[in-house]
């Protein structure tokens, strides 16, 4: 006969000191699910609310961030890649 708890399920005699962990892992993990739901709720209320005067303010920002996502990817990344031979082959 196994011992109470020696199967991998919860002791009847566990306490709350050992429970605890386990609790908060489960409570990280709940957490870390639901995040990604707030941030796009909280994102399509301020693209929701937007009206076209605060889009226009914000063209430089859009016009910044389409420019870095075109340039890095195909240049930067491109040169780091082509570099870093380079640099492996200086004793």
């Amino acid at each position: 006969m196994n011992a109470p708890g020696s199967d991998g399920a919860a002791s009847v005699d566990e306490s709350p000191a050992q429970k605890g962990p386990r609790l908060s892992l489960s409570a990280q993990v709940f957490i870390a699910r639901l995040a990604p739901i707030g941030v796009f709720a909280l994102i399509a209320s301020a693209a929701g609310t937007l009206d076209i005067d605060a889009l226009g303010r914000l063209q430089v920002y859009i016009l910044t961030y389409i420019g870095a996502a075109v340039l890095l990817p195909f240049w930067i990344m491109c040169a780091l890649c082509v570099a870093y031979p380079l640099a492996r082959a200086i004793p």
